[in-house]
């Protein structure tokens, strides 16, 4: 494997995905619901009577439409960016990692080179030959978490995306209302297979090496299988007929933003089996490790603990 960066390429897909502020969600929808104030208007100066003030409808203004709002909200109320900066916190430890590797292994070869006989084999074999192997690995698995991240943010992103063009989208409907062409407007949400793709960004080959190999994301078999529903519709001969459809839309973006952080979830479950599977093997020496192994002195190592070794533990004969 390397030091093959799998998450620098899914950062760049998901950073390809349009960034939308919350803001700018909120000022679309702020636009539709005046539009949708105008086309009521329009709905109720063509109702019969209302030249002569007799039969009127009452009026509305915009916080009569309040109440879709709470429908954009699960949609853009995360922060993509938020999920950018862990994976840049979580990827900070692989330097300390590369650099723990090199003193490790320069002060503790000097040291075991004055040993002798089997505490010296032991150390040898267990501890400093899979030592750079095990950082290699646990390298991996900080990978596979930064990937889980970076395709959140893109999940993230296109949420955000996809609530904006359906705001946009309903806007133009109810602003066709007054016109007298209501027009039907198909919304294609490009939340459905957003997670597949920016994990498509991963490179190939090396992930077969070492423990990547069992995850999920880094190792290249994640399918990230999703919901995939219909394209939303926007339409309606009324302001309440369009705002209803709106919701329908919001409700499949919401159910398809779920099943695309459910893909997540699911994968990195399934890298959790993996490491397991790697760590419940017999032979220390015959799979790929993530920790160095402790010698006990009855000739079978244990997965280091990070405990200070006891009296049956390494020492010098």
């Amino acid at each position: 494997m390397g030091d093959t960066d799998f998450a620098q390429p899914v950062s760049g897909r998901a950073k390809e995905i349009e960034y939308v502020s919350a803001g700018d969600v909120e000022s679309a929808v702020s636009a539709m619901i005046d539009a949708a104030v105008d086309a009521q208007h329009y709905e109720a100066s063509m109702t019969s009577g209302y030249s002569r003030g007799t039969n009127v409808p009452e009026l509305t203004d915009a916080s009569d439409y309040d109440w879709i709002k709470a429908y954009f909200e699960p949609l853009y109320d995360r922060e993509p960016n938020n999920a950018s900066d862990m994976a840049d916190a979580v990827g900070a430890t692989k330097e300390s990692l590369e650099s723990g590797r090199t003193t490790v292994i320069s002060q503790a070869t000097s040291m075991v080179e004055k040993w002798a006989g089997e505490a010296q084999h032991d150390f040898k074999k267990y501890f400093l030959d899979p030592f750079p192997n095990a950082i290699t690995n646990q390298k991996a698995v900080v990978d596979e978490l930064r990937v889980a991240l970076h395709i959140y943010e893109g999940v993230l992103r296109q949420a955000r995306v996809d609530a904006k063009k359906i705001a946009d989208e309903t806007k133009k409907v109810l602003d066709s209302l007054n016109d007298c062409t209501a027009d039907d407007w198909k919304v294609a949400l490009g939340l459905i297979g957003v997670a597949a793709a920016v994990v498509g960004a991963i490179p190939t080959g090396g992930a077969s090496l070492g423990i990547a190999g069992a995850m999920a994301l880094v190792g290249a078999g994640a399918s990230l299988t999703t919901t995939a529903i219909d394209a939303a519709n926007i339409e309606g001969g009324s302001v309440s007929s369009v705002l209803n459809s709106c919701k329908d839309a919001l409700e499949k973006a919401r159910e398809q933003m779920t099943s695309e952080e459910q893909a997540i979830a699911d994968a990195l479950n399934d890298s959790n089996s993996g490491i397991d599977g790697v760590l419940s093997q017999i032979d220390p020496l015959d799979v790929a490790t993530v920790l160095p192994h402790e010698p006990t002195g009855d000739g079978t190592p244990n997965l280091t603990d990070g405990n200070t070794p006891g009296e049956d533990g390494w020492h010098r004969n």
